[in-house]
């Protein structure tokens, strides 16, 4: 566009500055000469320009006219109606382009086509812009003749016009215009019934053409390589007025080196090139154009040369780059690439949307951990800058599994210690490397959130939080959208690489997590132990003993080192159909390399599956579907944890479960009147000679007819009970655990329990068809009568080939124990027939702290139950000096010991002493034996 104002600047002489068109030859096609759509336009009667259209639209005709300098426009316009948007002139009085679409300069004059107004307006850069306007309503008469007279001296414009009653000057505008003119047209824009109704006559343009007499503009100058600086100009310039002294860099005190110019364009050389620089300023010094008008400036600029801002290595065989400045694609077919200085010749670029960033894609991998010296050269910027050869040295390691660990959890924060209230899940890397966290994400149970891109350094910590709660953090932490809300009372977490390989995995369950109970409750996170353990299990995990609750992005407070030296063992197995059985582990096995094997007797053709993720569980399918209670014996042959220890007890039973029928499987024992902190639990015991598959049985309710209305599942894991086993059943087992001694813990199993009032009740078991499998309706009145407080005390069955509803066959647990939950009831019945006695394990004790006889061990046996024992001990002279034990419950049979200290808890002197046993039964029966037993000399 620059050389097209320079062309029009320069239009030929032949062009006319001068014209007065009064139409009195009759004709548009010569002196002068008009055109566009003459055939729409006629001389008529009165030798005036007339519109002769036919039907609605616009018409469009033009002549020659460069006046602009110093010029004045003329011309009378007649319109038969009254103008609007749809009917009315517009005057060009200069244009650049004869199309009246496309013209990007000119000055127009518009008759009617706003409100009835006159107006003067300017085109430039394609946009209209209305400087003169008279008031609304001047051509509102139903035919309207004016003369308008519109002049233009340097730069100020005024328009004047006459409707008959004298000239009236409407305004006079300053408005600078630098465009030159080619052209003086008429449009009209009209509907049918107006097409013949715009005439025009006494067109008269005096003036010259564009004169230069403006300094001239520089359009744009830019800094290639730092090498030039190319300046863009508005028009030609004098050669001879400037050379290199005309252009100096003021904060960098340089001249040019080297001037070059070609028509508007200087370009500057500088040798050696430019580095980067903030606002330099360059120095124009008197710069003449063809006119003699002259230039003097100075050009602010900043400077950066393309840069290799970073360099990722985003895979084996992926290369993310990104730059200071945008690089087109194509400017990767020149660039040099060299890895270890071998030439890469291909590999696929791929582009980010705003081309700051590539993805270069090789055709090989590097080698995983392996460092490479990357050179890139060659490569052009959006401005055609060349990059100085860059390098670095680059490597990528592809994570392997507890590379980075889980390594802290806080999964309830509520109620709040010290730390933010927020969950958070904090990863240690293990690692030697320095690893991108990418398209890395953390599955809780099925829902997945991705990571931010970060990088998470080798030995350092990288913690998780949701990003909602980014506000409530200080420290530098990682924001993760869409958080996987983590339950409290347990879940399976999984940490997975870009590659969707799994790092580390880990079950957070509360039965697996060591220290304090009452952190259960919330505000504690969980720790690891040590990072170097791959257990999983309870010995490594355990409640934060941080005074803030945990020790988020620092040292686990409960940090040692913690060999895993424990020999793994299986937990449970469940059915999965009627072919898959599902092995438990207490935690993370080698089971996805390790050679290890299975051999199942008898024998049976099977094939296995292994659980990817936790690594706690082995499938078996067999290949077909076995018998009903055919027990087969699995043995895992050099099975071993992620730390080598070997399988403990690997050999388990399996079988097809049956049909659950009325009695199969019975309640053994329930504890209704928990502690105040307690719950209640039922214990089962599989009195049958089939394998009970726990998913058939269900609590029930019924109503006062005692027909069940209402069936409570107790789990949907078909777990395996085979003949003499039991389980017990609650709704949190871990306040068992901490309230009684448990001996097996894997006969445990949460469920809903039905209500269980302290006073009476009734506890139902039914199958999966509501028909009864067994019941006890118990009331408070079966506790021993003796028992003052039966809070914490459970009735226990006494004879599993008794009626359970006989309450004869139930009584109170011993109160030494106070309940047996999963083992052998502390009051059963197994032998009516059998010797009963009462004895000391030896008569000499010396309760001296050694270990050896420190304490004196007082056995019983009893020949039938319902029994409370009172124990008393006197010195040789006959006088009391200790009152063990008074009116207690007895255990079928058991101990008590006596660490031979009196009742105020002093130690007694050595010599004789009478052991006095008192057994009375609920029967009457009253037993009284006496044993002498001697403390002996301490060493």
């Amino acid at each position: 566009m620059k050389r097209f104002f320079l062309l029009l600047m320069l239009w030929p002489t032949v062009l006319l500055a001068q014209l007065n068109e009064s139409f009195s030859d009759g004709e548009i096609l010569n002196n002068p000469t008009w055109f566009g759509q003459v055939d729409s336009f006629i001389v008529n009667g009165d030798y005036k320009l007339q519109l002769d259209a036919l039907v609605a639209g616009s018409s469009f005709i033009y002549t020659q006219s460069d006046a602009i300098e110093d010029a004045s426009w003329t011309f009378e316009v007649i319109n038969q109606f009254s103008p609007s948007s749809s009917n009315y002139t517009r005057i060009f009085l200069t244009m650049d382009n004869p199309d009246p679409e496309n013209i990007k300069y000119g000055v127009y004059c518009d008759v009617g086509r706003n409100s009835d107004r006159l107006e003067l307006g300017i085109i430039k850069d394609g946009n209209e812009e209305v400087i003169i306007e008279s008031e609304d309503g001047l051509f509102a008469a139903s035919t309207n003749s004016i003369n308008i007279n519109i002049s233009r001296n340097e730069d100020l414009w005024q328009l004047s016009y006459n409707v008959g009653n004298g000239e009236i000057v409407l305004d006079s505008v300053t408005y600078p215009i630098r465009f030159a003119s080619a052209w003086f047209g008429i449009l009209c824009t009209y509907t049918k019934t107006r097409a013949k109704k715009f005439i025009f006559d006494n067109i008269i343009i005096k003036g010259e053409s564009l004169r230069d007499r403006y300094t001239p503009e520089i359009l744009m100058y830019h800094v290639t390589n730092g090498e030039e600086i190319i300046i863009q100009f508005n028009e030609s310039l004098d050669e001879t007025s400037f050379d290199e002294k005309s252009f100096y860099l003021s904060k960098l005190k340089r001249y040019a080196s080297l001037v070059i110019y070609n028509e508007d364009q200087i370009v500057l050389s500088f040798s050696p090139a430019l580095d980067d620089v903030e606002e330099e300023k360059l120095v124009v010094s008197n710069l003449a154009d063809l006119s003699g008008n002259l230039l003097s400036t100075e050009l602010l600029f900043s400077f950066k040369r393309v840069k290799v801002e970073e360099v990722k290595t985003q895979s084996l065989n992926e290369l993310c780059f990104s730059f200071s400045r945008t690089i087109p694609l194509n400017s990767w077919t020149e660039a040099n690439l060299l890895l270890n200085n071998k030439k890469v010749t291909h590999f696929e670029v791929v582009s980010s949307m705003n081309d700051f960033e590539y993805q270069l894609k090789l055709t090989s991998d590097l080698d995983n951990g392996a460092e490479y010296l990357l050179q890139l050269s060659n490569l052009k910027d959006d401005r055609g800058d060349t990059i100085r050869t860059f390098s670095q040295t680059i490597s990528y390691y592809q994570p392997q599994r507890f590379d980075v660990v889980l390594n802290e959890i806080m999964a309830d924060p509520t109620p709040q210690v010290s730390l933010p209230e927020s969950e958070y899940i904090e990863l240690f890397n293990r690692s030697e490397f320095d690893l991108s966290l990418n398209d890395w994400k953390i599955q809780v149970g099925d829902k997945v959130a991705y990571l931010p891109d970060s990088v998470i350094k080798s030995g350092t910590y990288c913690l998780l939080i949701p990003s909602a709660k980014l506000n409530e953090w200080s420290d530098e932490v990682v924001a993760v959208t869409k958080w996987p809300t983590l339950s409290n009372s347990g879940f399976g977490i999984a940490l997975y690489d870009g590659d969707g390989s799994v790092i580390d995995a880990f079950i957070y369950d509360l039965d697996q997590i060591g220290g304090d109970k009452f952190k259960y409750e919330g505000g504690w996170s969980a720790e690891r132990v040590d990072v170097n353990n791959m257990s999983g299990g309870a010995n490594n995990w355990f409640w934060s003993v941080d005074h803030r609750g945990g020790s988020p992005s620092a040292e686990n407070s409960l940090i040692q080192q913690n060999n895993d030296v424990d020999a793994p063992w299986i937990v449970f197995s469940e059915l999965v159909n009627d072919t898959i059985i599902r092995i438990h582990f207490n935690e993370v096995m080698d089971i996805l390399k390790s050679n290890w094997s299975i051999s199942i007797q008898p024998e049976v053709e099977f094939c296995t599956n292994v659980d990817s993720v936790f690594m706690q569980y082995v499938d078996i399918k067999l290949n077909e579907i076995p018998d009903k209670n055919k027990e087969h014996q699995v043995t895992f042959n050099s099975l071993f944890d992620w730390a080598g220890n070997g399988l403990m007890d690997n050999i388990l039973r399996i079988a097809k479960t049956d049909t659950l029928t009325k009695n199969d499987v019975i309640i053994n024992e329930i504890l209704f009147n928990p502690f105040i902190d307690g719950v209640d639990f039922v214990e089962l015991v599989n009195a049958s000679n089939k394998v009970i598959n726990l998913s058939d049985l269900c609590f029930a309710s019924w109503d006062e007819d005692k027909i069940i209305d209402k069936l409570y599942p107790i789990t949907d894991k078909s777990r395996m009970l085979f003949p003499g086993d039991y389980i017990v059943l609650s709704e949190d087992s871990l306040v068992l655990f901490s309230q009684y001694y448990c001996e097996n813990k894997n006969a445990f199993l949460n469920t809903k329990l039905p209500s269980m009032p302290d006073d009476e009740g009734a506890i139902v078991l039914c199958n999966q068809a509501g028909e009864i499998i067994d019941f006890i309706e118990y009331s408070k009145d079966m506790h021993f009568d003796l028992i003052r407080n039966e809070e914490g005390v459970s009735l226990e069955r006494l004879a599993i080939d008794q009626p359970t509803r006989d309450h004869q066959n139930w009584h109170s647990a011993a109160s030494s124990v106070l309940a047996t939950p999963g083992y052998l009831n502390s009051q059963t019945i197994t032998d009516k027939n059998s010797v009963k006695t009462i004895a000391l394990d030896y008569d000499l004790f010396t309760p001296n702290g050694n270990g050896d006889k420190d304490q004196l061990i007082i056995r019983y046996s009893n020949k039938e139950p319902d029994g409370t024992m009172s124990i008393r001990i006197f010195d040789s002279a006959g006088h009391e000096v200790r009152y063990l034990i008074n009116n207690q419950l007895m255990k079928s049979d058991g101990y008590y010991l006596w660490d031979g200290l009196d009742d105020q808890g002093q130690k007694l002197t050595p010599g004789i002493y009478i052991i006095w046993v008192q057994r009375v039964y609920a029967s009457g029966n009253i037993q009284e034996n006496k044993m002498v037993c001697v403390i002996g000399v301490k060493d």
